[in-house]
């Protein structure tokens, strides 16, 4: 009997505290909305300072520093070396179509075939 009366005590507390939060609607006292505004243009300040260091459109080759360039790689066969390792361009195929996901447009050049060798220091070794 106790045990039931502590989990319906429990219950009810929960289901209290939790109703708390729900918006029926009400509009919020004073110091409530001058700190809901404040954290809304926060918000807003912190989304356009985001925005703006993102590039709009870019067709410039970003290379990543962790791979081999592979650019300049057109034809099978062909293989490039450089401080982080080597890449031989196995297959490649000219796409040079444009998607749109969503709001993102993305457009493919190509799309290849590399064998990467990365440089030994590039690699993680695990011993047991």
């Amino acid at each position: 009997m106790m045990k039931k009366l502590f989990l319906l005590t429990s219950l009810i507390t929960l289901l209290v505290g939790c109703g708390q939060h729900i918006d029926h609607g009400n509009k919020a006292p004073h110091s409530d909305t001058q700190q809901q505004t404040k954290n809304e243009l926060m918000d807003k300040s912190t989304k356009d300072t985001k925005q703006d260091k993102l590039p709009k459109e870019t067709n410039e080759y970003i290379s990543n520093p962790q791979v081999t360039d592979d650019q300049n790689l057109q034809r099978p066969g062909d293989y490039y070396v450089d401080e982080r390792g080597g890449a031989t361009l196995k297959k490649i195929k000219i796409v040079n179509k444009t998607y749109n996901v969503g709001p993102i447009q993305l457009t493919v050049k190509d799309v290849k075939v590399i064998h990467l060798i990365p440089d030994y220091s590039l690699l993680i070794i695990f011993t047991p």
